[in-house]
């Protein structure tokens, strides 16, 4: 799977491709994905986010007060606890067109103990991508 974490401008400020064991459905590998990406954000510090994902699922149940009893409810409980840490959170759904550079970097996570974490430097077969893709993120 991949992350992309980036600021106001579109640059990149941190990447990471991790790898998950076991066949998952593609809404769970999302929900893992947005996970991942909180936590990374609690771990730098960042305090004001705006997270995106192309599973509008995903979003709408992070959105939600409401207890998620599905097999991914401990998952989006977890993204709950995480986002409680920012002073200012929030979660939109956008088409996968703007999220094609994580689907890209999670490419290189093919094999377990591959997780790897970039800061302002991502790895080359993403660069190009990044440049080109900033013209399709929400504002």
């Amino acid at each position: 799977m991949g992350v992309i974490i980036r600021n106001h401008e579109g640059d990149i400020l941190a990447a990471k491709c991790f790898y998950s064991r076991g066949c998952l459905k593609p809404t769970d590998a999302k929900a893992l994905a947005a996970m991942e990406a909180t936590q990374i954000c609690c771990e730098l510090g960042y305090d004001w986010i705006k997270f995106v994902g192309d599973v509008k699922l995903i979003v709408e149940a992070v959105n939600s007060d409401e207890q998620d009893w599905s097999k991914k409810g401990h998952i989006i409980d977890a993204i709950h606890s995480s986002v409680r840490t920012f002073s200012h959170w929030t979660f939109s759904h956008v088409n996968g067109e703007a999220n094609w550079v994580a689907h890209e970097l999670a490419t290189l996570a093919t094999t377990p103990n591959k997780d790897e974490l970039w800061f302002s430097d991502p790895p080359t077969c993403i660069q190009k991508l990044i440049v080109s893709k900033k013209s399709v993120l929400p504002t």
